[in-house]
């Protein structure tokens, strides 16, 4: 039943029962108005008898409908207490209500609508405890991008390989907190990884300096196999070796190009899961890019020494000769001497022996006189002519330097593939600043006279070059 016709029902019956009471009595007294005598007692006893009745059932109706009143004013507080609760999420104490009128129903209501708000509740915290772990995670990214953006720019300014690496080894230091870092780069004409940048606390005495690249040592292992290795993959030597270092973990995180395995970078830390999966990543991703920047720096010094050294005999071409001298002469130098030097009947070596045989003479003729030079460069010239540029040294020392090398290569075995001597010599002329000219290109000049003079009177000898003006 309604709340509303319950409502009804009790004030009618309160409002109903005590005139159907009191009408019921004047009807009784109608009946019976022969037989009263209203002035005596009787009459007078059944009168107060009729209003006490009458007065005890009101009584009744009035405290059953405050029963009821307070039965429906504890159910509204019950609400009322429910909202006044709600913020402090003592939602708990609304139980369900035994009646099923508006009330009833409303209290139901609220029940519901607490049990959604409460799954709402827990899956917005879940949502947002998953957005704030997504966000802490973009803010993590965002710092290793801006920390990978400011190792970009300060290796990309790095051309030169050494200093790059050395610059690489300290960054990683910096930013993994680390206890060393180490960067091993291959020598593929020794077959082996050599430490070329060295960060952190050193105490290997040296050791592991030189790794050969088919050795069991994890390093070398980490190179071949191009993956990351870690403590866990280390064998009983390399982990002995760990302890003595006070080493708890580490990482060899391998250098991968174009060109193949580059080197590896070794993380060592004090404690152990120094490195977490996000850091892991993180080394990974700074891997790949010092790969990139070291193969960029390599092909930038692959390049440079294109374009100053001879492809030939590795020494450096007339172009890089010409400047440097430039560069000497705009110093002021006190002194400098100009030894041009060539091969003797080097087109009758070519013609009898080949031209293999021939580039055999000038690449070994080159390493014996660049093995020899004390200071200074060794350039060629063009063809079998060759410049010795020796800066701060007098006539008579260069001289007795280009004498010795003169008689260097006579003595030499210059072999071919075939096992035939092939004899060599050759002729030098030398000239001296400020003794007989007060530029470079004067010395050149004077230096190629004196050559041919050396090859006019007879090859295999120094000629000094004299002052013609004087």
């Amino acid at each position: 039943m309604k709340l509303r016709a319950r409502f009804n029902i009790f004030v009618i019956i309160a409002s109903v029962v005590p005139v159907v009471i009191f009408f019921t009595m004047l009807v009784l007294l109608w009946i019976h108005r022969t037989s009263y005598d209203f002035g005596n007692q009787e009459w007078m006893n059944s009168n107060v008898l009729g209003f006490i009745v009458a007065l005890v059932a009101g009584i009744l109706l009035i405290v059953l409908f405050s029963l009821y009143l307070r039965s429906v004013l504890n159910r509204i507080k019950d609400l009322t207490d429910f909202f006044r609760l709600y913020p402090n999420d003592n939602l708990a104490v609304l139980k369900p209500d035994p009646y099923f009128d508006e009330l009833g129903k409303l209290r139901q209501s609220l029940i519901e609508m607490t049990n959604r708000i409460k799954l709402d509740r827990s899956e917005l915290e879940d949502k947002y405890h998953k957005l704030l772990i997504a966000n802490m995670n973009l803010e993590e990214k965002y710092a290793q991008s801006y920390t990978i953006q400011l190792i970009l720019e300060e290796i990309g300014r790095e051309l030169d390989s050494d200093q790059l690496l050395k610059k690489t080894s300290d960054i990683i230091m910096g930013v993994f907190g680390s206890k060393r870092c180490t960067i091993y780069m291959v020598d593929e004409a020794r077959g082996c990884l050599v430490v070329k940048a060295d960060t952190g606390v050193i105490d290997s005495n040296g050791e592991n300096f030189v790794i050969p690249i088919d050795s069991d040592n994890i390093i070398a292992r980490s190179w071949r196999a191009k993956r990351v290795f870690t403590e866990i993959d280390a064998k009983s030597k390399d982990l002995k070796t760990l302890k003595i270092h006070n080493i708890e973990s580490f990482h060899g995180f391998p250098l991968t190009g174009r060109r193949g395995g580059l080197g590896v970078i070794l993380i060592e830390h004090q404690l152990r899961g120094g490195f977490t999966a996000d850091l892991e990543d993180f080394a990974k991703l700074i891997a790949q890019e010092i790969s990139l920047s070291v193969e960029n720096a390599f092909l930038y010094e692959q390049m440079r020494l294109m374009a100053n050294h001879d492809a030939l005999t590795g020494v450096y071409n007339r172009m890089y000769l010409m400047n440097y001298m430039g560069q000497i002469f705009t110093k002021g130098p006190k002194t400098v001497s100009i030894v041009m030097f060539d091969m003797d009947h080097f087109k009758k070596v070519n013609d009898t022996y080949g031209h293999l045989a021939g580039d055999m003479v000038l690449k070994t003729a080159a390493a014996i006189i660049q093995k020899m030079l004390p200071t200074g460069i060794l350039g060629r010239y063009g063809g079998e002519e060759f410049v010795l540029l020796l800066p701060e040294v007098a006539q008579k020392e260069a001289f007795e330097l280009a004498d010795a090398m003169r008689q260097k290569i006579s003595e030499n075995a210059f072999i071919t593939a075939e096992g035939v001597r092939i004899p060599v010599s050759i002729s030098a002329g030398l000239a001296n600043y400020p003794q007989v000219s007060d530029s470079f290109k004067g010395l050149l000049q004077l230096a190629d006279e004196a050559l041919y003079e050396a090859k006019d009177s007879g090859r295999n000898k120094v000629c000094i070059a004299i002052d013609k003006s004087k």
